[in-house]
């Protein structure tokens, strides 16, 4: 009988035990996470008038995101799983070699993995020439910089399982970055020949020493005086708490060295930390003026740069919004873009005022090819947008529109490339202001242009007071 009991007292306690993360959410919900990703909302059971198909799943992904407790149990979880099973319950964490962790976003770049076509690679050249072309166009000298994945700078401390492949996407970028003549800082090699370690163990981004290496380089590219830091007094602390060591260990993680020098430069906007969507600093005894569009690589490397312009404007919204160009007058312009998202230039297409281009003509051929325009009144433009047969795109087609207005005068521009859900590669797009149109009717022809031959491949009539307003 007491067998019996005890047995009963056994199972009701496991049963207690695995109901705490679910009963424990009406009161101890995890409403946030120290990733300080979004998290889900409670699904309904209708949405647009219908019973929603994915409300389990969703409620599933709701349940995943918010039990009770869930960060101390995640934490107690790889405690335990890590070092006796080599593994992590946290997909997107691989634990490396020498207490180093990577991030798993990074993996299919490290192995070769669905890689982008040159078809694509292209297009992102092609985008990062137009944003340099417009820069330019308004005296603003202008660089690119992709700081490198954290496994393509030291691979040494990948598992073995994972074998490096030979070239990745940002490495067969640069031979399309050299033909278009983007100008661009190349970090790769610099960083493995230094003797210094640059990257956090446990995070995803370079550390101070790194983004201080960074910061070296920019200034040698943009050919500017600045400060090597080489006799500046620093002080250290262990106070930086990785992104991936939060992942893994989200109440418990391990603090590494963070270094910090004196600067003398003023935030002029309000300020929360240095990973605040627009930021403003002042110097006065400094020159220049720097427009900086950037992601998290830009937190360590922000101080460094704002130190030696006299204003410094940066920005992490995108799309990148050049009409910025023109209302702050920078002397210099970067745009800063992490290795592992350079596929996202392919879907978050910068607005760009267009510039000017040779006029195109060819035979005209009747094809699939769409074209949509709408008014955005966000930007006080045009919004010129498509998808092309794919018949008459290959590698290096560029994609161009001719605008006839009602007293004959034509101007033309080459659009933006654009990956899309349902039309992949064929994707462009275009931004006009609105002063560029200055009769109500006009034609439209979308170009394309391969090895110098190009073909008509859509035209319309536009009135533009019948172009709807884009939500």
């Amino acid at each position: 009988m007491k067998k019996k009991i005890s047995l009963y007292l056994y199972i009701v306690a496991a049963f207690a035990i695995l109901l705490i993360p679910f009963a424990g959410m009406s009161f101890w919900a995890t409403n946030e996470t120290a990733e300080k990703k979004e998290l889900s909302t409670f699904p309904k059971i209708m949405k647009d008038q219908q019973v929603n198909v994915a409300f389990f799943s969703e409620m599933g992904t709701y349940f995943e995101e918010h039990f009770a407790f869930r960060e101390n149990l995640v934490t107690a979880n790889n405690r335990l799983r890590s070092p006796l099973l080599g593994s992590d319950v946290n997909s997107r964490v691989i634990v490396g070699e020498n207490d180093w962790l990577y991030f798993n976003g990074s993996l299919n770049d490290y192995l070769g993995k669905n890689s982008l076509t040159n078809r694509q690679l292209f297009m992102i050249a092609r985008n990062i020439k137009l944003m340099q072309d417009y820069a330019e166009s308004q005296g603003s000298q202008f660089l690119f910089v992709s700081p490198p994945n954290k496994n393509s700078v030291y691979s040494e401390n990948m598992p073995d399982r994972y074998l490096q492949a030979e070239t990745s996407n940002y490495l067969r970028l640069r031979d399309f970055l050299n033909q278009e003549g983007v100008k661009y800082l190349d970090l790769t090699e610099t960083f493995k020949n230094s003797p210094e370690t640059l990257y956090f163990a446990r995070d995803t981004h370079w550390n101070v020493t790194g983004a201080l290496a960074g910061y070296q380089e920019i200034m040698k590219s943009l050919q500017l005086p600045y400060e090597s830091y080489v006799n500046v007094p620093f002080q250290t602390a262990n106070t930086h708490v990785g992104d991936i060591d939060e992942m893994r260990y989200p109440k418990d993680p391990q603090p590494e060295e963070w270094r910090s020098y004196p600067y003398e430069y003023q935030v002029l906007s309000d300020f929360t930390d240095n990973m605040d969507n627009w930021i403003e600093t002042y110097r006065g005894d400094k020159n220049n003026r720097l427009l900086m569009y950037r992601d998290s690589f830009g937190e360590q490397l922000l101080p460094f740069l704002a130190n030696e312009f006299q204003s410094s404007f940066y920005t992490r919204y995108v799309p990148y919004d050049l009409n910025q160009v023109t209302r702050l007058q920078p002397t210099h312009v970067i745009v800063e873009r992490a290795e592992r998202t350079l596929p996202q230039l392919l879907v978050e297409i910068p607005v760009v005022p267009a510039t000017y281009s040779e006029i195109r003509t060819g035979p005209q051929i009747t094809t699939d090819t769409t074209l949509t325009v709408e008014k955005n009144q966000a930007f006080d433009s045009y919004f010129f947008s498509g998808t092309i047969s794919d018949e008459y795109l290959e590698e290096q087609t560029k994609i161009y529109l001719v605008l006839r207005d009602a007293n004959g005068n034509q101007a033309c521009f080459e659009t933006f490339y654009v990956e899309t859900e349902t039309a992949g590669d064929s994707g462009y797009q275009l931004y006009l202001p609105n002063s560029y149109l200055t009769t109500s009717d006009f034609h439209i022809n979308v170009i394309t242009v391969t090895d110098e031959k190009s073909a008509i491949i859509q035209a319309q009539d536009f009135n533009i007071n019948e172009i709807s307003v884009a939500d």
